[in-house]
């Protein structure tokens, strides 16, 4: 708790508010990314969704495969309600995952760690293969998902380690986020799996970059990779965009 909170410190007196000065990527970055509202299709999605979670109030069998939550006390259960309202993606975070993928035209998205699908409903206005290891949660969040016919996402049931690089090798996702074991290791792991494959994706979102040191090492060790381009850390999330020789290498820390 205290490292995210120096981090926070540090993040809210040093992100950058004005852009003027930077690249044209990172200003178009901001401008389309940042600044411009969510579409207003997938935001009633994800209303009615959250609002059907909630009143749902649901308890599910707890099978954590991740770093999954801080407390030290450990339950056999989760809620829907506590879930969508403490764990699933916020508005201001959502609206960027789904403007990544309208912006730079993303046709295929693989997302490690589905939860309740609120962030797979952000990112279905391309199609999503998501990875949640939790059969019940999966299996629950499945079947909500096709009563508000959020139909563009597909999810596995199975642990990470177990399909990754057979997905990777079967598919051209042009998006990964990675929502899910927030370990140093496992984070590096399947970040190196997906940039030692033929086909890499264009952008890789990593959630939760202050989650830890450990995860804190992971993003440094990730944004200083040959293949990353640019890296923008917005203190929730770190994304990095590979392999665009057009323009100069930047790291960033922009105010979300």
């Amino acid at each position: 708790m205290w490292f995210i909170l120096k981090s926070y410190i540090i993040y809210f007196f040093t992100a950058k508010r004005n852009f003027s000065s930077f690249s044209p990527f990172v200003q178009d970055f901001y401008n389309n990314i940042i600044a411009k509202d969510v579409d207003t299709t997938i935001e009633q999605k994800v209303k009615k969704l959250r609002t059907f979670y909630r009143n749902e109030n649901r308890n599910l069998v707890l099978e954590d495969y991740g770093a999954g939550s801080k407390s030290k006390k450990r339950k056999n259960t989760i809620n829907t309600k506590e879930l969508v309202n403490k764990v699933a993606v916020q508005k201001k975070y959502g609206k960027i995952l789904s403007n990544l993928n309208a912006h730079y035209k993303v046709n295929q998205v693989l997302e490690l760690g589905t939860s309740l699908g609120i962030g797979s409903t952000f990112l279905s206005n391309a199609k999503v293969t998501s990875i949640e290891g939790n059969s019940a949660l999966a299996e629950y969040t499945s079947n909500s998902l096709h009563k508000f016919k959020i139909d563009s996402v597909n999810i596995i049931t199975a642990k990470f380690d177990d399909v990754l690089e057979d997905l990777l090798n079967k598919n051209n996702f042009e998006l990964i986020y990675i929502d899910g074991n927030h370990t140093k290791e496992a984070t590096i792991k399947y970040f190196e799996t997906i940039i030692n494959q033929d086909f890499k994706p264009k952008i890789l979102i990593f959630d939760d970059i202050y989650w830890s040191f450990g995860m804190n090492n992971a993003w440094k060790y990730i944004k200083s990779n040959k293949n990353i381009a640019i890296s923008i850390d917005l203190f929730k999330f770190g994304i990095v965009f590979l392999n665009y020789k057009e323009v100069i290498k930047e790291d960033i820390v922009i105010w979300a």
